[in-house]
């Protein structure tokens, strides 16, 4: 079942990276602009469920998750 999770979650990190909004590229750009190293369509899976989630922006030095 992992297998299945990883490949639905890099699936659908492609198609949110090819997909992003003019929001999410602005804000990109002002964490660019700043120097602030962020990941971006960051997957998450839940444990026990192995559902996927993907968070916008993820900034891991402060621990902080962004969704635009």
């Amino acid at each position: 079942m992992k297998t299945q999770t990883y490949k639905t979650m890099a699936y659908v990190k492609a198609r949110l990276k090819l997909n992003a909004t003019s929001a999410e590229k602005a804000f990109k750009d002002i964490l660019f602009s700043i120097a602030l190293k962020y990941k971006f369509q960051k997957a998450f899976i839940i444990p026990d469920s192995e559902k996927v989630r993907v968070i916008d922006f993820y900034i891991p030095r402060h621990h902080l998750a962004f969704e635009i």
